[in-house]
């Protein structure tokens, strides 16, 4: 009867209002995924060869169900060639595959690029959450929204050897890495691959924050300009006035001076460390060919004497390594060639926001001699013997 042709009408209306609801969640779901693949690959690393690169898929499996590592690549690739404006035009099951693949670290990308692909794998959409929510709640002048979001953790992590910006950093990264241990996504990680993952969720943050984070104060700048300054007024010095070994040549310099210079492309405070460290082996690696080939020249098997008498400073053609006393005069030559213009600003940004556990061993032994070797250049008089 009349009632049951009604019922039947209302019940098609409903399954069709139904079924458009759950088109229009899918479809607001995949924005938002989109949305945050745009957020993440924002955050891809500085020096990643993003442009121009176009990557190869076995076409059988290609036009099948590509794996989530090279879908989200290939995403990378599009964000780096199409600007900020760029669209997503993935297919939506692809977004809202919950169960794809994880990517895997498999020694052809780095540890960044893969935790960034793991970002933007669907399981992985609470920890961006997480820390999107930080990046928009983080004001370098008002640390009061951050430090309810932090609850103890920053409070643990205040130390006399870092300042409350430093120490929201450190603590929020040390509370993201404790709920990565659990997560489905990164959870099965050895404990080296780890602990780069933990290295990566600073660099991502870092990065995000770096507008704030890396902001220098009146007083750094005119740092800055004075040590800019000093390094042309420094113009007449040359290897002869360092007692540098005769045998280096100005392209021996090339490689160090270039790694010096690169510190203030890179954002995280790692990846500046990793130029500092670079430059310092490189060093290494120009004073053990230079004694060297003074051994050779001057025939003395054991001891080679400095050029200038003045020092009477030996270098061993036997030692392992050169001593602080062999690296601190080239490390000074080279910031001379370098001259970076914000030298001041960027070690001082280090020494804030890489955790001091990190600067241990070998980096913290660098960033001692980089910093003796800035003021040695600051203080040096030109009729000082």
């Amino acid at each position: 009867g009349p009632k049951l042709r009604l019922r039947l009408r209302l019940r098609r209306r409903l399954r069709l209002k139904l079924r458009l609801t759950m088109s229009r969640r899918d479809e607001l779901l995949a924005e938002a995924r989109k949305k945050r693949l745009r957020w993440v690959t924002e955050a891809q690393d500085e020096s990643a060869p993003m442009r121009g690169e176009k990557q190869l898929f076995d076409t059988e499996v290609a036009r099948t169900l590509p794996s989530t590592r090279d879908v989200f690549g290939l995403v990378s690739m599009l964000v780096g060639e199409l600007e900020g404006d760029a669209h997503f035009d993935l297919p939506e099951e692809l977004l809202l595959l919950e169960d794809a693949p994880v990517p895997e670290y498999d020694g052809r990308r780095s540890h960044y690029a893969v935790f960034l692909d793991k970002l933007t794998h669907p399981r992985a959409g609470d920890v961006v959450m997480q820390l999107e929510n930080f990046v928009k709640k983080f004001n370098i002048n008002n640390l009061v929204g951050v430090r309810e979001q932090l609850g103890g953790d920053m409070d643990e992590a205040l130390d006399v050897r870092v300042t409350p910006v430093a120490a929201a950093v450190h603590s929020f990264v040390r509370q993201v890495c404790r709920g990565l241990r659990q997560h489905s996504v990164w959870g099965r990680e050895s404990g080296a691959v780890f602990a780069e993952t933990a290295e990566s969720v600073e660099k991502f943050v870092v990065t995000k924050l770096y507008g704030q984070l890396f902001n220098p104060t009146a007083m750094q700048q005119e740092q800055d300009r004075q040590l800019l300054a000093r390094l042309q007024t420094l113009s007449f010095l040359t290897p002869v006035h360092l007692d540098l070994p005769p045998a280096l040549t100005e392209a021996d310099f090339e490689a160090p001076v270039q790694l010096l210079r690169a510190v203030e492309a890179k954002r995280s405070p790692r990846d500046k460390v990793d130029c500092i460290v670079e430059m310092n082996r490189a060093v290494q690696e120009m004073i053990q060919r230079a004694k060297g080939e003074e051994v050779c020249l001057t025939l003395t098997p054991t001891l080679t004497l400095h050029p200038n008498p003045k020092t009477k400073r030996l270098f061993s053609s036997h030692q392992a390594q050169p001593s602080a006393d062999d690296i601190l005069p080239v490390l000074i030559y080279v910031v001379k060639l370098a001259a970076p213009p914000q030298l001041q600003s960027q070690l001082q940004f280090i020494q804030e926001f890489r955790h001091p556990d990190k600067l241990l061993s070998e980096a913290g032994y660098v960033l001692t001699c980089l910093l003796s070797a800035v003021h040695f250049l600051q203080t040096v008089r030109a009729d000082q013997p």
